[in-house]
C-alpha cells in the first residue's frame, strides 16, 4: 500500500484510548524494525479507521514508510468497540484498571448489541407472519444476564463482577467526557481509585468535579487519592453551610422516636412507582428511534440502579434470612 492510502487512514479516539501504548523498550525495538525491513506486518483497519498498531501506524507515518493494511469486517462502531476490547485483553501488559476497563466496556457494548439484534428478529418475524423458522445467527447474548455469564466464564470471574466493570466503564467514560487526561491517569493506574470512589465521582457536582480534577492534576501531593480529596471536599462542604442564625423550637421531649424500619419501609412504598415508570417508559418508547446519547443516559443509570439494588438486596437477605436465629 502507498504512503497517499496510509493519509486517508484515521483515528478514532474512543478507539485509541482504549489500546495501551506500549512500553519505551518494546516502542524502541518496533521503531527500529521498521525503518530496517519496512512495514511487514499489516496494520489492521476497519473501513479507514486504525483499530490497533497506532505505534506502528504513526512510526510509518512519520518517516514516510508504505503501509500495508488488514481490513477487518465490522458493521457498526459497537462492533469496532467490541473487537478492540477483545483483542486488547490478549495482552498481557496492559494495566489492571484498564482490564477492568475493557470486560466492562465490551459487556456494555455486547449487550447493546445482543438486545438491538434480538429486537430486529422480533419484528422480522412479526411482519413476515410465516410459519419459516428464523436461524439465530447473532453472535451476542439476547440479554445482559446472559453476556454477563459468557463473559465471566470467558475471563475467569465472577459474572456480577462483569456487571460491576460495566458501571466503572459507564463511569469512566462520563469523566473523560468531562476531563480526558482524568480517565487516562485512573486507566494508567496513576490515580488509585476504588469503584465504590468512582461511583462517588459520578455523583459529584460540577463545581466539586472540577475541584477534583484541579486536585489531581495539579497538585504537587506526591501520591493523591481520592480518600484526601473526599477529606478536602466535606472540609468545603462544611464551610459552605449557611449558620444556623436560631436554634430550633421544643425540646428533646417533642422529637420523634427513631423507626429502625422506617426508610426501609420508605423505600418499599417507592419501589412500586419506578417500575411503573420503567413499564410505561417500554409501553410508550420506540427504542429505534431513541438518540444514542439518550439511550447511552439511560443505560448507564440503569446499570448504577441494578448495582445499587445488587448491593443492598444482598445486605437484606444477609440480615433478613442468615443473620438471625
Amino acid at each position: 500500500m502507498t504512503n497517499s492510502m496510509g493519509t486517508r487512514l484515521r483515528v478514532h479516539p474512543d478507539l485509541r484510548f482504549m489500546v495501551a501504548p506500549l512500553s519505551e523498550q518494546v516502542h524502541t525495538e518496533l521503531k527500529g524494525r521498521l525503518l530496517q525491513n519496512g512495514c511487514t506486518s499489516p496494520i489492521r483497519v476497519w473501513e479507514n479507521t486504525v483499530l490497533v498498531d497506532y505505534e506502528a501506524f504513526e512510526i510509518c507515518k512519520a518517516h514516510g514508510i508504505p503501509m500495508t493494511v488488514s481490513r477487518i469486517r465490522l458493521g457498526s462502531m459497537e462492533e469496532a468497540i467490541a473487537w478492540v476490547c477483545k483483542n486488547q485483553l490478549l495482552r498481557k501488559d496492559i494495566p489492571e484498571k484498564l482490564r477492568q476497563y475493557l470486560i466492562g466496556k465490551r459487556f456494555l457494548v455486547e449487550k447493546a448489541l445482543g438486545a438491538h439484534e434480538a429486537a430486529k428478529g422480533r419484528r422480522s418475524a412479526a411482519s413476515e407472519m410465516t410459519t419459516t423458522v428464523i436461524v439465530d445467527n447473532n453472535p451476542y447474548d439476547a440479554t445482559a444476564t446472559k453476556t454477563c455469564e459468557r463473559l465471566g466464564l470467558e475471563y475467569h470471574i465472577c459474572f456480577v463482577t462483569v456487571r460491576k466493570y460495566g458501571i466503572f466503564a459507564g463511569i469512566l467514560d462520563y469523566i473523560r467526557s468531562k476531563e480526558p487526561a482524568l480517565a487516562d491517569k485512573i486507566l494508567s493506574g496513576k490515580i488509585r481509585t476504588s469503584h465504590e470512589h468512582l461511583v462517588e465521582i459520578s455523583q459529584l457536582t460540577p463545581m466539586e468535579f472540577n475541584r477534583m480534577t484541579r486536585y489531581f492534576l495539579k497538585t504537587t501531593d506526591r501520591r493523591p487519592t481520592y480518600i484526601k480529596f473526599r477529606a478536602m471536599l466535606e472540609e468545603n462542604r462544611k464551610k459552605d453551610v449557611i449558620p444556623v442564625t436560631a436554634p430550633p423550637t421544643g425540646t428533646i421531649k417533642d422529637m420523634p422516636a427513631y423507626d429502625p424500619d422506617g426508610e426501609v419501609c420508605s423505600l418499599a412504598l417507592t419501589v412500586p412507582s419506578w417500575i411503573g415508570s420503567i413499564n410505561r417508559t417500554q409501553s410508550v418508547s420506540d427504542f429505534t428511534k431513541v438518540s444514542e446519547s439518550a439511550g447511552a443516559k439511560l443505560i448507564y443509570e440503569l446499570d448504577r440502579l441494578v448495582y445499587t439494588v445488587e448491593d443492598i438486596r444482598a445486605k437484606l437477605v444477609k440480615e433478613v434470612y442468615h443473620g438471625r436465629s
